[in-house]
């Protein structure tokens, strides 16, 4: 796959100070003069890929696509019948194809220069019916000595904070009705990610459990301001008994 230098240099700073980690059916159809419905959660990990590339897409037609450690683009999807264009606010343009058997198959590019090839599957996880319901809790991230908590309150806003010192607020912006994604907008002061935040969640499988008892949630969020990235999963918290 061709990856030319200057993508690499552009995006370096971002992959070193991003932050890391580690209903309804959406059935895709085309039928006479309409579109096809690309909403939902999409990957290439089924292909051994020499990267890995996630899409979150959700019912308003906008899209987070992010390519692990190295980039992430945001932008409106727009589809005319098979055919879909994403152009993020860069060079760059996502564009392709997507086909019966729920796929998107295409490229990211810049000017003539195809950066990265792509065919993504639609995943099962998409159909999941998340309500705003599911959400009111305190999640927490724990990775390596680092801890981010916040707690989402009925109306979908949230606070928090991290242990290096980051204040967070925010809001779960938009709920898709059929498909597993969410948007959110939050705000990082008081540290060095400091910055307004804009991206897309989705509710990751859990088997972490030693237990009979059901795994707790995770949420998987992607999100970016003008500086940074961020790819966090954050763990619902059970409360604890009285």
């Amino acid at each position: 796959m061709l990856r030319i230098a200057a993508l690499l240099l552009l995006f370096s700073l971002l992959s070193a100070c991003g932050s890391g980690d580690d209903g309804g059916s959406s059935e895709i159809k085309l039928a006479s003069a309409r579109n096809y419905n690309a909403a939902g959660v999409w990957d290439n990990s089924s292909q051994e890929p020499d990267y890995q590339l996630l899409a979150l897409i959700d019912e308003q037609s906008h899209a987070v696509f992010y390519i692990l450690d190295e980039v992430m683009f945001q932008c409106p999807l727009l589809i005319d019948r098979d055919r879909f264009t994403c152009i993020p606010a860069t060079n760059y343009e996502i564009s392709g194809v997507i086909d019966e058997e729920e796929k998107l198959t295409g490229a990211i590019s810049n000017g003539n220069n195809v950066i990265y090839e792509f065919q993504l599957d639609y995943l099962d996880e998409s159909d999941n019916n998340v309500r705003l319901e599911s959400f009111v809790a305190s999640w927490q991230k724990e990775s390596d000595g680092y801890t981010q908590t916040i707690t989402i309150d009925e109306d979908g806003d949230f606070t928090g904070s991290d242990t290096q010192g980051c204040v967070i607020n925010g809001s779960i912006e938009y709920i898709s009705p059929n498909v597993n994604v969410q948007s959110v907008k939050f705000t990082n002061s008081n540290c060095d990610l400091a910055g307004t935040f804009y991206g897309k969640g989705t509710i990751v499988p859990n088997t972490d459990t030693d237990t009979d008892e059901p795994a707790p949630l995770r949420w998987k969020l992607l999100a970016s301001s003008g500086d940074w990235y961020l790819n966090s999963i954050l763990t619902k918290q059970t409360p604890e008994e009285p």
